[in-house]
């Protein structure tokens, strides 16, 4: 699985991050809709005590469900001491009641075992184990009249966010390498689909329909050649296209592999590409542009009966260039050494700003004394 393709969320992960927001509200208490299912499911029990309840409606047992996810990632920070001892996440790194056995008030609050400010540790061993006493007492306790206080873990504010939420429960996968150049603002969204589904063996070439079952006699629009219709073989490999990838990368200074297939090709140029100048960013879009115009030729070719000229496939895709590198102007830098490239492409090419001189004052030096000149400035 590979991230940063087209930039679809998992919903099952999105709806299972909105749950934790709502199981959030429920323990901040601090809204109207908290109030309502307080009153309705919960009575005088911690919200905890009912994860493995089955009553209720299913919008609530999925809050349920989500439940063990929000305690194990935030920690309670202790003011009032209204905190349950046992279920809540007060020592941070854990409920007390996942390493003791509860003994004794199952409804055992954090003010019920401190007096004056210190740990009662004579309850404290009544209810828990030594070493969990000993853990505790390092634990500096000062009681104040305000409540208690929910901190979330994954947020550097300590508040929960739907987004912190999702990167806590989505499965990760390798970054799509691809996504920095495939889909740019300047390139319409109809070319890079179509590279998309080029990477993904989905367009309609007659070797991915026989696959569907569906039979055929196949013979490549492309060519002279008695060849079945491939992928690679329309997008690269064949006898005519394979010009319209010399000429362009010759122009960029590109040695292309001998034995080609589309995605091997691209990943060529890719590695030649940069967002630093106008025509690294041209050499990046430059196989988005040429792939869509070898499509677009192959399907006039297939549909309309039109030759398939890859001369022409070149002017098509200057032509392209000229019409998306006009936003670029204002978007990259230019460099004097690329304007021949620029001026191949038919791209406009983006004047070079001067700063005008600055004229300054200069002062001659007092008699016997020599003074260098190193700022630019004109001795009048």
């Amino acid at each position: 699985m590979e991230e940063g393709g087209l930039g679809i969320q998992d919903l099952s992960d999105i709806q299972v991050s909105l749950l934790m927001k709502f199981a959030w509200k429920l323990l901040k208490g601090d809204s109207l809709w908290a109030d309502f299912f307080k009153a309705k499911y919960l009575g005088n029990k911690h919200l905890f005590s009912l994860i493995s309840s089955l009553k209720g409606s299913r919008f609530w047992k999925s809050i349920l469900r989500v439940l063990p996810l929000v305690l194990n990632n935030l920690r309670c920070l202790i003011c009032g001491g209204e905190l349950s001892f046992w279920i809540d996440n007060w020592l941070g790194d854990g409920v007390v009641a996942n390493s003791e056995m509860v003994v004794g008030n199952p409804d055992l609050k954090i003010q019920n075992v401190v007096v004056n400010d210190k740990w009662d540790i004579s309850t404290l061993r009544s209810v828990v184990g030594a070493e969990m006493v000993e853990k505790i007492a390092s634990v500096p306790v000062r009681l104040r009249d305000s409540p208690d206080v929910y901190v979330w873990k994954s947020s550097d504010d300590g508040d929960f966010s739907t987004k912190s939420a999702w990167e806590l429960v989505r499965n990760r996968g390798l970054i799509c390498l691809w996504k920095k150049w495939l889909w740019q603002k300047a390139i319409p969204k109809k070319m890079s689909f179509v590279c998309w589904w080029a990477r993904l063996h989905a367009l309609p070439v007659d070797e991915n329909i026989c696959k569907l079952g569906i039979p055929l006699v196949s013979k490549c629009n492309c060519c002279d050649e008695a060849q079945v219709e491939i992928l690679d073989h329309v997008l690269c490999s064949g006898a005519g296209v394979r010009n319209v990838w010399n000429y362009f990368a010759g122009i960029f200074g590109i040695v292309l592999p001998q034995n080609r297939t589309w995605m091997g090709v691209v990943n060529v140029w890719w590695l030649r590409a940069s967002t630093s100048s106008q025509v690294g960013w041209l050499c990046g879009a430059t196989t988005i542009i040429m792939t869509w115009a070898i499509w677009r030729a192959r399907c006039a070719a297939r549909m309309k009966g039109i030759l398939y000229d890859w001369k022409q496939i070149v002017r098509s895709v200057k032509s392209l260039f000229g019409e998306i590198s006009v936003s670029l102007t204002k978007l990259m830098k230019f460099s004097r050494r690329d304007g021949l490239i620029l001026q191949e492409l038919n791209c406009p090419l983006m004047p070079v700003r001067v700063k005008p001189m600055k004229e300054v004052a200069w002062l001659r030096p007092i008699a016997g004394t020599i003074k260098l000149n190193v700022d630019g400035g004109i001795c009048r």
